[in-house]
């Protein structure tokens, strides 16, 4: 929902930095929006206040989400790049089951502002040879992405992306979005996106991505 401060993610939540970033790389706007959720060390959180406690924290997911909106803009990224590559090693995601979602935005963040160093390149390659076969379609998308981004062998998760795809073209629901604890940030159950809107679309952008070698 449009408020004068961002964007929620519902009409009962207050604005918040992943929904603002997204709303701006589709339809535009002024990206100093976002400023308001980066803190001095140049780390994203998700919500402003401490009323909000561990939704407040800062998130590495969040900072690599905001600084890819920002980049996408025109705008400097400088501070959450440096502070991607500060974190290297603690890229874990908050608000998802899976950390290759952190992995794969934060490789995406690293790219747009400039370039992905070589030993980063190496880590996440590692990272990615270790990981887990995807439990969903979302996941497999983000695996894909980290592939393609590091330049490491793409065959095996192109094929799990697509073996995942429904006959109508599209892919099914994931349960992957989670909503912790503001108490001390515990996980909870998963939520998957019933219209597969969220899905489908990480899904064709790492097809896209893929097919332009990045």
């Amino acid at each position: 929902m449009r408020r004068a401060d961002g964007w929620g993610y519902n009409r009962a939540t207050a604005s918040d930095a992943d929904t603002t970033s997204f709303a701006l790389r589709l339809v535009g706007g002024d990206a100093s929006v976002l400023d308001r959720y980066v803190d001095d060390d140049g780390r994203a959180h998700t919500f402003v206040g401490t009323h909000f406690g561990s939704w407040a924290w800062a998130h590495a997911d969040v900072t690599a989400t905001v600084g890819i909106a920002l980049a996408d803009a025109g705008e400097d990224a400088t501070a959450l790049r440096r502070a991607a590559l500060r974190d290297i090693g603690a890229w874990n995601s908050f608000w998802w089951t899976t950390d290759a979602y952190a992995v794969a935005r934060t490789l995406e963040l690293l790219h747009v502002t400039g370039d992905i160093p070589p030993a980063v390149t190496v880590a996440a390659r590692r990272w990615l040879a270790a990981a887990r076969p995807a439990a969903t379609a979302f996941e497999a998308a983000l695996l894909l992405d980290v592939a393609t981004l590091t330049g490491a062998s793409a065959d095996v998760r192109l094929g799990a992306l697509h073996a995942f795809r429904c006959d109508d073209g599209g892919w099914p629901p994931s349960a992957v979005l989670l909503t912790p604890s503001q108490v001390d940030g515990t996980p909870g159950a998963p939520h998957a996106d019933g219209r597969r809107l969220l899905t489908s679309a990480t899904a064709v952008a790492a097809l896209r991505r893929y097919g332009g070698s990045a």
